[in-house]
């Protein structure tokens, strides 16, 4: 598995595609995709987008994670990082904040690679 992360608008879909070698490759984006989409897609874009349509919709986000992870396991997830900077006022924003943190940090323990992507530029971390 890959894991392709970064601040918003940083170029992390790009970056996914060169390291896959596939600028056509099947990408489940998480602003609207159905919750089966991204278990057979070959990228997953915006999975923290993903993550937020769950907490709203009552569903266990980290259940969610295990079984994307063992159905799709060679999956390439992007994500953006959202756990840096002012924390939110809001509750629910909070909540989702911490909640993408953590399943990022289970991704990232599960990926063969990770890269930060920062300005297009990507960084191997793993």
């Amino acid at each position: 598995m890959l894991f392709v992360i970064g601040g918003m608008r940083q170029g992390q879909l790009d970056v996914a595609k060169k390291l896959l070698n596939s600028d056509d490759a099947d990408a489940a984006d998480c602003s609207f995709c159905s919750f089966e989409e991204p278990m057979s897609a070959e990228i997953i874009d915006g999975y923290h987008l993903l993550i937020k349509r769950m907490l709203k919709d009552g569903r266990d986000a980290y259940a969610y994670t295990e079984s994307l992870l063992e159905a799709n396991p060679d999956v390439c997830i992007v994500m953006d990082e959202i756990g840096c900077g002012v924390v939110p006022a809001d509750p629910f924003e909070r909540e989702y904040r911490e909640t993408a943190g953590r399943i990022g940090c289970v991704i990232a323990d599960r990926a063969e690679s990770v890269y930060r992507v920062f300005c297009g530029i990507p960084t191997k971390l793993k």
